[in-house]
């Protein structure tokens, strides 16, 4: 939505260059940061694995000196690369006014024939009372509920932000389908001979040391079959962290290398 306004303002942006960089933190620092899946998952009370290993606190994995550190190089990295690939001004593709389509925003209609239900939609006040009133509350639920209040304030207006939230529903059919499924591999993972098979030959042929490594390529792979940080992590734990286990190797670098294998091949081709 960012990449489209600044598209629609102009300011001389290379629009191939914006598409492509707002793709950028899908696949180099999402599961890194505060929406990461497997992070909020192990440091969630009472948690599917949590018999197996406790429940980990999000200092020694989201906070942790290594993750923050290389969430900051990737994030200089990828603006630097951003800066550097941008085209002159007589090269750069720069969208035209009126080109890029605002579908997210209802038909705005003249100030003097507009009833008024309409202008009541289209008014920033009217959006901004709620935006405050959660901006209060959002102080002691952020985890919970906070982004619902950034959209209202990002998306200006009551008709837009509904709009956004029509268009987005018609994604979630996919979602419906795929997490059942993913939940039958789950527990057919979990509770049959799965698990101890295959925890059983990883810890045959891997290292304490090389574990880590190995996660992080292995969830990349997987990342293409199963598109979705916390439903493979469900299928992934049970084997990877008895591994780990039988192993001997630490269980937070392996949580880490899991979340930065599971967004690597996201900048290929996200979900």
């Amino acid at each position: 939505m960012q990449a489209r306004n600044v598209a629609r303002r102009g300011h001389g942006v290379d629009y191939r260059l914006l598409v492509t960089t707002a793709y950028l933190g899908m696949g180099c620092v999402w599961h890194a940061g505060l929406s990461g899946s497997v992070f909020l998952l192990v440091a969630t009370p009472g948690h599917f694995m949590a018999n197996d290993i406790g429940v980990i606190p999000v200092t020694r994995t989201l906070f942790s000196p290594f993750n923050l550190g290389l969430t900051a190089v990737v994030f200089v990295a990828m603006t630097t690369l951003a800066v550097m690939l941008h085209p002159d001004a007589a090269n750069a593709y720069v969208a035209e006014p009126g080109a890029v389509p605002d579908d997210l925003d209802s038909v705005v209609p003249d100030s003097k024939d507009a009833s008024f239900v309409q202008r009541v939609e289209q008014s920033r006040l009217v959006m901004l009372v709620p935006v405050l009133l959660g901006a209060i509350w959002i102080g002691q639920n952020l985890a919970a509920r906070g982004f619902l209040v950034l959209g209202g304030l990002l998306h200006g207006t009551p008709a837009s932000f509904l709009r956004a939230a029509e268009e987005g529903g018609r994604y979630l059919w996919g979602i419906v389908i795929q997490f059942p499924l993913y939940a039958g591999i789950f527990g057919m993972i979990k509770f049959s001979d799965l698990q101890t098979v295959i925890s059983g030959w990883l810890a045959s042929f891997l290292s304490a040391g090389s574990y880590s490594t190995f996660v992080l390529w292995y969830s990349g792979v997987l990342n293409y079959i199963i598109p979705s940080g916390g439903s493979k992590w469900a299928i992934e734990a049970p084997y990877v962290l008895d591994a780990a286990t039988r192993l001997g190797a630490s269980i937070d670098p392996v949580i880490i290398a899991y979340a930065w294998g599971d967004m690597m091949t996201d900048i290929i081709q996200p979900f």
